[in-house]
């Protein structure tokens, strides 16, 4: 099992039923989608027990037609040269 492998069995233990879909995307990048109420947790998680300690940015998505949009929290490992990404999917009202 490679190192996105571990980490996404690693997340998706922790959050059991909280983590809506998990993958690898490619050697260093992982994608996670989560709902709105537990995208704190799982940043925090990934802070404090990974060391992805570097926010670079976030950046959204939107579909207009759909009336929703995408949040997507782009976050760096320090030291380790690695991604992941996290999706967090948001209703707009």
């Amino acid at each position: 099992m490679n190192y996105e492998e571990l980490f996404i069995q690693n997340i998706t233990g922790h959050f059991t039923d909280k983590i809506l879909d998990a993958k690898v995307k490619r050697k260093g990048r992982v994608a996670i989608r989560t709902s709105t109420e537990t995208i704190e947790a799982v940043l925090l998680y990934v802070k404090q027990k990974l060391g992805f300690i570097h926010l670079s940015h976030i950046s959204c998505v939107d579909w207009i037609e759909e009336n929703r949009f995408e949040l997507v929290y782009i976050i760096l490992a320090s030291g380790r040269r690695r991604s992941m990404f996290l999706f967090m999917l948001t209703l707009t009202v």
